[in-house]
């Protein structure tokens, strides 16, 4: 796999799980988000090659080495009504948590998710540099895969 691949299997899974729907999507860190709220931006933070991770318990029986990429899930609401901003991320928090826990391979799209992941609701209003305002969480997450070891 690739990084973009990655990206967009991510993104694709976040669109599919989520209702309300999610109808903005970017696989990569935009500019600006012309697209309308709720959106969802995936944002690589690193990839690295090991033999074993912490955030992988069950792929360290298998004694191979994992190529682990770390992403950050933003999602974005209209804040235009604060109660009803803060339960829709806390729904589609829980269903994202549920989904996860249920195929760690995010519906086939990415080898395999870390057990552990993370969400994030402490930065509640965001503004984007293109003028895109709203409440944000933040979903924390290492996708890994399999590779040859080095020679």
């Amino acid at each position: 796999m690739n990084q973009q691949v990655v990206a967009e299997g991510i993104v694709a899974w976040v669109v599919a799980t989520c209702s309300p729907a999610v109808i903005g999507s970017y696989a990569y860190l935009p500019e600006e988000k012309p697209d309308p709220l709720p959106d969802v931006v995936v944002d690589l933070l690193s990839r690295k090659t090991a033999v074993s991770d912490p955030l992988f318990p069950m792929q360290q029986i298998q004694q191979r080495w994992l190529r682990i990429w770390m992403a950050e899930v933003s999602i974005m609401v209209d804040n235009s009504d604060r109660e009803a901003a803060a339960e829709q991320l806390n729904d589609y928090a829980d269903q994202l948590e549920a989904s996860a826990m249920k195929d760690g391979t995010l519906g086939g799209r990415v080898p395999f998710i870390s057990p552990y992941f993370s969400f994030d609701l402490s930065h509640p209003f965001v503004e984007w540099e293109g003028g895109t305002r709203g409440r944000e969480m933040t979903m924390t997450l290492a996708v890994g895969e399999l590779v040859e070891a080095p020679e």
